[in-house]
């Protein structure tokens, strides 16, 4: 594997990624598929999805791992064109790719007739046999490959489909278990295995089935530190960014918590990739530009504001706390104790954050509540509102404080909504001259809104990659 001296010595071509999450067996809809045969889609997940020479799917290709569905998932990644790349990560309701987890809970979230050996291997097939490589599709579970790009540049991922276990999905961990972070950068939480930010971390999206124990898991492969790898693509968000979960309070504003990963949080500041990409929490699909900076968490992660070790990610939720901090000034921070007081001010190109979740039986009974009604900000996507399509990033006016601190992190806007439908993508985001190492674009590009309606756009990003050279090997890693 090169290092990062080589790879700055190297030229670097422009590559662009076309990101998707989250379809659930979903296809693009097709011309004529609109309001009457003659009408335009209505929605920017249509067909022909754009171009690119690599497309990402971060999982949750399907409901819940019916053979029908994972083959209406390959027909999706097929009808792209052959010479694209196509990474592919499984998610928690892909659980007929988990077969330790199949094996023991074949109906928990399935009622058609249990598959027997020779149709999971089947459905596994789609995405692995000679058939899915010929059409470009490489799928990943975990660990780290290495892929020589049409272009001719180099790309290097991190991959994971695991994600914090809650109400025995596939792919699920224990939310105390830390396998992104090898041994020795790891800060261990309490002996209890709760996660080091306390219960807080642990509820929301998080919740597991009380009776239930958990499915066994594979061995970890950690997260590898900074210089080598390009994109991290895993199903579940980092802890923190783009990972809140949609709970409307009385006054309609969202008190919805953080719910993804702070093991993962700390490894991908660890690690700092050129882009982590993932999906899960439909409701917090957006994308956030952020710029590591020297800090507690991970090696740089977040922006202690209180000076007393809590680490407060702009885009909402504390990701560190003091040893000495008992919650309550956590609490405050968010929102669960007393009002903070003071001005604060704001980058003007920063919308006010907050997602919710779709995973959880709680949640899905939130997917057919009416929830209260708030006026909606006219920029810069008028179909998010909380009446009938809830998104916590590009939905409100200002409401929740925002710390405009240089260096922090930047929710990216999307073009307007009819826009997004002409382009198929929610914008095209230049990422060609991110600091590699000093910066990060993070992308929920979960296709899926919270009520499992494809309203959400892909992300197209352009990004610079080094270009392919002799001898590109890494220690453990899978090279193509």
């Amino acid at each position: 594997m090169a290092t990062t001296s080589g790879r700055k010595e190297r030229k670097m071509i422009s590559t662009r990624i076309l990101i998707i999450s989250d379809t659930h067996a979903q296809l693009p809809s097709q011309p004529g598929e609109g309001a009457s045969p003659a009408a335009p889609a209505v929605v920017p997940f249509h067909a022909p999805l754009p171009a690119a020479d690599v497309l990402i799917h971060c999982g949750d290709l399907t409901m819940n791992g019916a053979l029908s569905q994972h083959e209406a998932a390959a027909t999706l990644l097929r009808n792209t064109p052959s010479e694209t790349l196509k990474i592919v990560v499984p998610g928690n309701h892909d659980i007929t790719l988990d077969r330790a987890y199949y094996a023991r809970f074949p109906r928990l979230h399935a009622h058609y007739e249990t598959y027997a050996d020779d149709a999971l291997d089947r459905i596994r097939e789609l995405y692995t046999s000679q058939r899915a490589r010929d059409a470009g599709i490489r799928y990943l579970e975990e660990g780290v490959a290495a892929f020589t790009l049409r272009n001719g540049a180099r790309l290097t991922v991190y991959a994971s489909a695991w994600q914090p276990e809650f109400c025995n999905w596939a792919f699920g961990y224990e939310r105390g278990v830390d396998r992104y972070n090898h041994p020795r950068s790891r800060r261990q939480g309490p002996e209890t295995g709760d996660d080091e930010d306390g219960e807080e971390a642990g509820q929301g999206d998080g919740h597991r089935v009380e009776h239930e124990p958990p499915s066994p898991v594979p061995v970890p492969v950690p997260v590898p530190d900074h210089g080598e790898i390009d994109i991290v693509v895993t199903h579940g968000p980092p802890r923190g960014i783009l990972d809140k979960v949609w709970a409307p309070g009385p006054d309609g504003v969202n008190r919805g918590e953080n719910v993804g990963c702070d093991h993962l949080r700390r490894a991908v500041g660890r690690c700092r990739p050129r882009i982590h990409c993932f999906g899960h929490i439909h409701e917090a699909w957006g994308a956030v530009w952020k710029r590591w900076f020297d800090g507690k968490d991970g090696g740089g992660v977040g922006i202690d504001i209180g000076g007393e070790g809590v680490y407060t990610s702009i885009t909402g939720g504390d990701v560190g706390r003091d040893e000495h901090d008992d919650g309550t000034e956590t609490e405050k921070r968010e929102g669960k104790g007393e009002k903070q007081d003071g001005p604060a001010t704001r980058p003007s190109n920063v919308e006010d954050v907050s997602f919710p979740s779709s995973m959880t039986e709680q949640r899905r009974r939130q997917q057919t509540q009416q929830d209260p009604t708030i006026s909606p900000s006219q920029f810069p996507n008028p179909p998010y509102h909380p009446k009938d399509n809830p998104n916590c990033y590009y939905m409100y006016e200002t409401q929740n404080l925002q710390q405009d601190v240089p260096g922090g992190e930047t929710l990216l806007q999307p073009d307007p909504y009819e826009e997004q439908i002409r382009q198929r993508c929610a914008t095209t985001v230049d990422a060609r001259g991110l600091e590699f190492g000093a910066e990060t674009l993070f992308v929920n590009a979960s296709i899926m809104n919270l009520r499992y309606r494809p309203v959400n756009a892909p992300w197209v990003i352009d990004v610079m990659l080094p270009e392919a050279e002799d001898g590109d090997q890494g220690r453990g890693t899978r090279n193509e």
